[in-house]
């Protein structure tokens, strides 16, 4: 079985070469945690084995490992801008850092396959079933979390605007149409305030399995998080409330299990 407790003790002992006064890296400190619970979560949703709820656990806590020295480096999340933060958590893992995490090499290239991967817009073809299975769980579980981070968290510590201006930034009309459209929208630069929370909506479209949009109806983090602003152009006001009943009537129905 996998050591849960050495890897709690090996993340510990990693974050502490960061500066935990930094939002950023108390917000993915606290995103792990959550991360690695909602995987377990899900994982027993599913029934799975004893060893398979512990493995999506233990790559719940390794997911974002990258994102720690992203932060060092560049101050910013923009995997657009910097690096891609699951291809440099895989990396860091290859070189030698999932050995403090866990003894069983057989499990290795599992758990990095699904790190560089949570992050991806699509998932390659061909991976064994477990390997995907294990993929989805992770893909789901940041997802929910990330719904509460940006219903909770500081904003500047989760985004590069103030409220001022996403309260007073206009939706892209292409971008508002492609929400419709029911698929996950892909991070460009350009995007206008308000366009980054529609599309971090559209997350929902992006689900395997029902229990993570279970959380995101029982948390209303969707209402939550569009009512976090107080939106003053009318045009925008009208698409969020728009965005908003659709994707809580997409819950509604995919998240029965």
């Amino acid at each position: 079985m996998i050591d849960l407790p050495k890897a709690y003790a090996a993340f510990a002992s990693y974050v502490k070469n960061y500066n935990p006064e930094d939002g950023k890296v108390r917000l993915k400190i606290v995103h792990t945690e959550h991360v690695a619970a909602i995987s377990r979560d899900i994982a027993q949703s599913l029934h799975l084995s004893k060893e398979d709820v512990q493995l999506a656990e233990l790559i719940g806590l390794l997911h974002d490992i990258g994102r720690f020295e992203q932060i060092k480096r560049y101050g910013d999340f923009r995997d657009f801008l910097t690096i891609d933060h699951g291809n440099f958590g895989a990396q860091l893992l290859k070189e030698g850092l999932i050995e403090r995490f866990l003894d069983d090499t057989s499990l290795y290239d599992l758990i990095i396959t699904a790190v560089q991967l949570h992050n991806k817009y699509r998932l390659p073809d061909g991976l064994d079933d477990r390997t995907l299975l294990h993929c989805r769980i992770i893909r789901d579980a940041d997802k929910t979390d990330i719904f509460r981070v940006r219903t909770e968290d500081p904003l500047l510590d989760v985004q590069t605007f103030t409220r001022e201006q996403m309260e007073n930034s206009a939706v892209t009309p292409a971008l508002y149409e492609e929400f419709f459209q029911e698929h996950s929208i892909l991070a460009k630069p350009g995007r206008t305030p308000a366009d980054t929370w529609i599309a971090a909506t559209a997350l929902i479209f992006d689900y395997n399995f029902p229990r993570g949009l279970a959380i995101l109806k029982e948390k209303d983090y969707i209402s939550r998080m569009i009512h976090r602003f107080d939106f003053k152009l009318p045009d925008t006001k009208e698409k969020m409330a728009n965005v908003e009943q659709y994707a809580n009537g997409w819950l509604d129905v995919h998240s029965r299990a």
